[in-house]
């Protein structure tokens, strides 16, 4: 039987899941916030995953900074959001890099031409925080991990 916290965390993920673009805010070294449209996958446990090339602004920043905020949901007619924060860390092992390619190509095709480019660099997010939020219902669950 699935308890309360394993329910909410369903209905966050298959949310999440439909989802194919995510916003990724990083923070500058000056403390300065920037965003980024961006191909997001997950996995069962919630963990996000990304890819950015090593001289993009995200990647620097990540490199001083691993906080991150994500955000889902951009549909007017559906008015659901998904909000997320957590810690990035870069992908280096490669038996987690090849079932992260596998998830990201599987939630997004169009990566696929991407994910072996030895200057494209996967992070996965681990959440601390999330919050779903149905603007129709009403209705919002919010996740501390």
């Amino acid at each position: 039987m699935m308890n309360t916290f394993d329910s909410k965390k369903r209905k966050i993920l298959d949310f999440v899941r439909k989802e194919k673009l995510g916003v990724v805010a990083t923070i500058s070294p000056e403390g300065n916030p920037e965003a980024a449209v961006m191909a997001v996958s997950q996995n069962d446990k919630l963990e996000l995953f990304f890819q950015t090339n090593n001289e993009t602004r995200k990647y620097k920043n990540l490199q001083v900074n691993p906080h991150v905020a994500v955000v889902f949901g951009h549909d007017i007619d559906e008015f659901i959001t998904v909000q997320l924060e957590g810690a990035a860390s870069e992908v280096a092992n490669e038996d987690d890099l090849k079932k992260i390619r596998k998830i990201h190509v599987a939630n997004n095709s169009e990566s696929e031409k991407y994910v072996y480019l030895k200057e494209n660099i996967f992070f996965k997010v681990r959440p601390s925080w999330v919050r779903y939020w149905d603007f129709h219902k009403d209705e919002k669950i919010e996740v501390e991990f």
